[in-house]
């Protein structure tokens, strides 16, 4: 039991088991019967969820900062500072630490060190979590925008706008970006580069029940009324 809410998603690695709480502390618990190993604070809520790789554990919090912990025995190995909460989650690949700010800002960090390699501002607060897929950093800003970094400069590729703010974190296949909105609905981009501001699909649920099914030529099948049109 936690001191507060818990709004973190859990990550397994090995035999233990990490989450956050929003009583500010980064927990690790033992996989086989949920008995605490260690406890690591921060000043402020830890809604991001963490991510483990190589013996690390990289996660956000309120406070606005960036940690790294060892995830053997939860000592803080770096903390880099933003310019507000984090709550989006990180994503680590080939030795960067992607993860955006409430400051607006989407960030590059060394893995090893917390090094800032790049940000890119987005113009709205970030809630949604960075998704890396063929050199590109996909995330959405709560200022209802879809926005694609080049992975190594933070250089935008395209930004996709919806009509609602964005909370929810992008999924990619087959070349494909899906992303929901706050405006109701659930997108699906064309993932290749494309001119600033561009347009994408745009798909319509038109019922609060539905199930989509994407087939292996992209094909959408619906048990409930779905309208698609170009935006």
């Amino acid at each position: 039991m936690t001191g507060n809410q818990v709004t973190s998603s859990p990550t397994v690695s090995d035999e233990l088991v990490y989450v956050g709480s929003t009583d500010g502390t980064v927990y690790a618990l033992s996989k086989a019967d949920g008995s605490k190993q260690w406890q690591f604070e921060t000043d402020g809520a830890v809604v991001s969820s963490p991510a483990v790789v190589s013996g690390v554990v990289y996660i956000g919090s309120t406070d606005g900062t960036v940690y790294t912990i060892n995830a053997a025995d939860g000592s803080e190995q770096w903390a880099t500072e933003t310019g507000s909460d984090v709550y989006s989650s990180p994503t680590v690949v080939n030795g960067a630490v992607y993860i955006g700010s409430y400051d607006t800002n989407l960030y590059a960090l060394a893995a090893t060190d917390g090094t800032e390699q790049w940000q890119a501002a987005t113009g709205d607060e970030i809630w949604s979590s960075p998704t890396v897929f063929d050199e590109r950093v996909y995330i959405g800003s709560k200022g209802g925008s879809v926005y694609a970094f080049d992975s190594e400069t933070g250089t935008e590729e395209w930004v996709f706008e919806t009509e609602g703010d964005i909370y929810s974190s992008p999924t990619i296949a087959d070349g494909t970006v899906y992303i929901g909105s706050d405006d109701s609905h659930l997108y699906a981009i064309e993932g290749i580069p494309m001119a600033p501001r561009c347009g994408g699909l745009r798909l319509e649920i038109t019922s609060s029940h539905h199930q989509l099914l994407l087939t292996g030529h992209s094909t959408l099948v619906a048990m409930t009324t779905v309208s698609m049109r170009l935006k």
